[in-house]
């Protein structure tokens, strides 16, 4: 370590050393050192303790932490330690590190050691500088839990050795030949995890380590650069055929020197052939990856240390303690994460219970009496998933049962019924499991394996996916030790311990209790004394919900619960009063402060208040109420100031306080809503470039624009002239930012009997972005508006081109219903007048029209040109026929169609 040289510079005088580096920077961390020789780092740990244990006067402080874990380990049940020596030395044994475990980390190696990781943290936490060494796993929620953790003097194959023996023999339930994966830095091989005696385990490089600094240690600095691309392509690859296709260019690119590294090519392949232990598609196959694609949960850990110890300071490590200090914090983090993932666990369980009731009081489908089968099983986060794939199972999949050509025997096959190309899953027994990807991330039942199971299978589930109420800890394999020592000096809490149970490793959990539902009839007042067996429910084909998430109670079943509870009050005996009494009181304060912003605070009498934090506080309302004619009087003020501002006329403003202050005057800004410039959008000459090509509608909730919607509907359905052919491969959905955007028709095409559309949607500065065919579905949600924002829809097939084809009966196009044939028509609010333009500020409505362009409309038309008054082209658009009344008869819809074939007629005769 760094502290090397300045020890040999003292000739071995540790009080010396120990000043010097204590005033330096020496203990603020060494994560940043680019080279550390561990051989000199581990000589200085001996040297320090031969140094210090020569003293007398040091000893006692120094061996401190071990009387420590001696009294732990005598008060908690569950607790050991061991302390790593230098068995290279003959005589008396060097202490080089210590480890330790709790029955809470015991528990957590059992349920979650199929993935570990494995690393060691280099900052000066104590006095000793030794490392501090811990093995990480991510628990059911993907949260942080600990196997064992300790500081040992160094990052050696020896120190690791020890830690996988301490773990092999504290718990016996979890044995290493057990643990899939083992993620860890640079220092792990393969070679090295088999020696540690994880023999079955698969190492996993982490991704963030090899893709910031791994690569470039191993090919070099110029190779790397050369290669850069290559390599990370190689990391990510989601297939072997990319892989080998992307080595195959890097092998290239070497070869294609004129002058070639043998070394080179030679590390190249070398890194090829290790791509089990960090390609993504190698990862992806190993069975219970859980999605991870290095040592997070190492990362995450030392992060959560090195925040803790430093009170929540997460810029810089200025802890450095002595090491039974170290433990004693290190101890109290362990406390409380186990006090917060049990009020994690909690919350998960409330909302699994309601989930349970909402699926008590739904329609009794399969999928339903399935799914409360998993409720009753499993945890929030794999119920969530199996919903999920439950509802895909029976939407997307299909289940055949079919005779092997090879074998004769039976099989199960599951074939997709969206992708009829894709290959099927083949089940030849009862006890199959499903290889891919879904399935072995998780090693629970994917959507493949409950079409072919019939539903939810209880022995397809590890344990750690049951339920469990909060984090306990485990004796399994954990001795009593024989000793006396004083009680209630450490202050350690007594963790909460599950009862013994076996736990067998190679196969699932396996229990599953069938509950009779049994249907209880009566009344609160004669009392509920009938049992009836529950009759079968109908079969109903119903996917009530789509996504895996747990929902709470709907608003009408609470309102029923309460009014049920509160009808029933006065019927009840005194025992069931005085807890509904307890559960009203409970709702009353959780409705009066937010528990999650407040907490409880005791003073040194005996007397606890609620207090509210600071956001709860910032948000209570400032001024005192104000009557309503009071606000009607300020309101009018206000505008009344506002409008004089706007004006571009000064004022003086008086305050409540009596000052008065001058406000200039202004001029107020219109962006258009079109295209964003500043003007109005009447005038806006972009919206007059586009209905020289295309008819315009304008879509909004408003009154005035309220026909629009239907209008464009109708012409959709009705009157749009379509080609045909195929377009290609068009968009069903689209996303949000698309729907609520304006956009251009180009063009519809008959796609065998279905409809497809060429649109266009239009940005911010009204640009159309390229060309896009979509659905009927489609084309169905972006004209459905119900803002008032308005919304502007050009529509270009007006205009035939050749090859197009008027539309057909029995054409499946149906964007909407249309209970009236009206075509072609934009209401302008204004029931048909026009008026000019006078450049004031207050905006105009224009009047848009949509018409049949076909000659043949206009030619029945043209005997009633003349009584009709056309208003002039103002800004390049057309405005709406001066008509006084509607034309008697006719909607007023219709009336719009027969002016606009007019308006064409008066155009050819000009």
């Amino acid at each position: 370590m760094r502290c090397l040289k300045t020890y040999k510079e003292t000739n071995g005088d540790y009080n010396e050393f120990k000043q010097l580096v204590n005033d330096s920077d020496f203990l603020s961390g060494i994560d940043s050192e680019v080279s550390i020789d561990d051989d000199e780092a581990y000589e200085l740990a001996q040297s320090l303790w031969a140094e210090v244990m020569s003293d007398v006067e040091k000893e006692e402080v120094l061996f401190s932490f071990i009387d420590y874990l001696q009294l732990i380990s005598a008060r908690a049940k569950g607790f050991v330690y061991k302390l790593a020596y230098d068995e290279s030395r003959i005589g008396h044994k060097k202490v080089v590190g210590v480890i330790w475990q709790t029955a809470t980390m015991r528990r957590n190696f059992e349920l979650f050691g199929d993935v570990v990781s494995l690393d060691m943290m280099k900052r000066g936490l104590n006095k000793l500088l030794w490392p501090y060494a811990g093995v990480a796993m991510y628990d059911e929620m993907r949260k942080l839990c600990i196997a064992c953790e300790g500081v040992l003097c160094g990052e050696r194959t020896d120190m690791y050795k020890f830690v996988a023996d301490f773990l092999d023999e504290s718990t016996p339930l979890r044995k290493l030949a057990d643990v899939k994966i083992v993620a860890g830095d640079a220092f792990f091989s393969q070679e090295l995890v088999k020696s540690l005696g994880f023999i079955n385990a698969v190492l996993v490089l982490d991704r963030w380590h090899l893709l910031d600094s791994g690569l470039e240690k191993i090919f070099g600095k110029p190779a790397y650069e050369m290669l850069k691309g290559h390599l990370i392509g190689m990391v990510q690859s989601d297939s072997s055929e990319d892989f080998d296709s992307i080595l195959s260019d890097a092998k290239r690119v070497l070869q294609s020197k004129d002058r070639r590294d043998g070394n080179l090519e030679t590390t190249l392949q070398k890194f090829a052939d290790k791509r089990d232990n960090y390609a993504n598609y190698c990862i992806r196959s190993i069975p219970g990856n859980r999605g991870l694609l290095g040592s997070a949960s190492s990362e995450q850990n030392h992060s959560s240390a090195l925040v803790f110890l430093n009170d929540g300071d997460k810029t810089k490590n200025t802890y450095c303690e002595h090491v039974i200090t170290l433990i004693k914090d290190l101890l109290r983090r362990e406390q409380w994460k186990r006090k917060k993932t049990s009020e994690i666990l909690f919350a998960s369980n409330q909302r699994m219970l309601v989930e349970r009731e909402r699926l008590a009081q739904s329609v009794q489908t399969n999928i339903i009496m399935d799914l409360r089968k998993a409720s009753d099983k499993l945890n929030e986060s794999s119920y969530g998933r199996f919903k999920e794939r439950r509802f895909r199972a029976d939407k997307d999949l299909l289940r055949t049962e079919d005779t092997d050509p090879l074998t004769g025997e039976s099989v199960v096959k599951v074939c997709s019924a969206r992708y009829t190309d894709a290959p099927p899953r083949i089940f030849r027994s009862p006890t199959d499991r499903c290889g891919c990807p879904e399935r072995l991330a998780e090693e629970d039942m994917c959507a493949h394996e409950i079409k072919a199971k019939g539903g939810f299978d209880v022995t397809f589930f590890k344990q750690y996916r049951m339920a469990r109420e909060r984090v306990t800890g485990s004796l399994e394999g954990w001795a009593e030790p024989i000793c006396n020592q004083i009680d209630g000096i450490i202050g350690y809490e007594e963790e909460i311990i599950s009862p013994p149970a076996t736990m067998n490793m190679s196969s699932p959990l396996a229990e599953s209790e069938e509950g009779t539902d049994t249907l209880l009839v009566g009344t609160v007042e004669d009392g509920i004394t009938n049992q009836f067996e529950s009759v079968a429910a109908p079969q109903i084909d119903l996917f009530p919900e789509k996504s895996g998430k747990c929902n709470p109670l709907q608003s009408k079943t609470v309102k029923n619960i309460l009014s049920t509870v509160s009808n029933a009050y006065d019927h009840l005996d005194e025992d069931l009063k005085f807890q509904v009494s307890a559960l009203s009181l409970q709702l009353q304060n959780l409705m009066t402060i937010d528990p999650k912003k407040s907490k409880t605070v005791t003073s040194r009498g005996g007397y606890s208040v609620t207090k509210p934090d600071q956001s709860l506080i910032a948000s209570q309302v400032k001024t005192r109420l104000i009557p309503k004619h009071e606000q009607r009087t300020i309101r009018a003020s206000d505008q009344l100031n506002t409008a004089i501002q706007n004006l571009g006329r000064k004022q003086v403003v008086t305050g409540k306080n009596g000052v008065e202050i001058e406000a200039n005057g202004k001029t107020r800004v219109r962006n258009c809503q079109f295209c964003k410039e500043q003007h109005v959008y009447t005038n806006c000459s972009r919206r007059a470039f586009l209905k020289m090509t295309a008819t315009e509608y304008i879509l909004s909730e408003s009154s005035q624009f309220a026909l629009n919607q239907k209008l464009l509907r109708t012409y959709i359905n009705d009157s749009m002239p379509h080609s045909l052919g195929v377009r290609g491969t068009p968009f069903d959905n689209l996303d949000s930012k698309c729907i609520s955007s304006n956009f251009i028709i180009h063009e519809a095409c008959k796609d065998g009997h279905k409809m497809i559309y060429s649109v266009s949607f239009l940005n911010n500065k009204a640009q159309p972005d390229k060309k896009l065919w979509i659905t009927t579905d489609a084309m169905n949600s972006v004209i459905t508006h119900t803002k008032k924002k308005i919304k502007f829809v050009y529509v270009e097939t007006i205009f035939n081109k050749p090859g197009w084809v008027p539309l057909q009966k029995g054409d499946c196009c149906a964007v909407g219903v249309s209970n009236d044939g009206a075509v072609g028509f934009c209401n302008d609010g204004n029931n048909g007048s026009s008026d000019s333009d006078d450049g004031s500020d207050d905006e105009k409505v224009d009047h848009a029209t949509v018409a049949d362009n076909s000659k043949s409309a206009a030619s029945k038309r043209k005997s009633r040109v003349s009584s009709i008054d056309f208003a002039d082209e103002v800004h390049g658009e057309e405005r709406m026929p001066k008509r006084a009344t509607a034309i008697e008869g006719q909607s007023y819809a219709n009336a719009a169609i027969e002016s606009r074939g007019m308006m064409d007629v008066q155009k050819e005769s000009v």
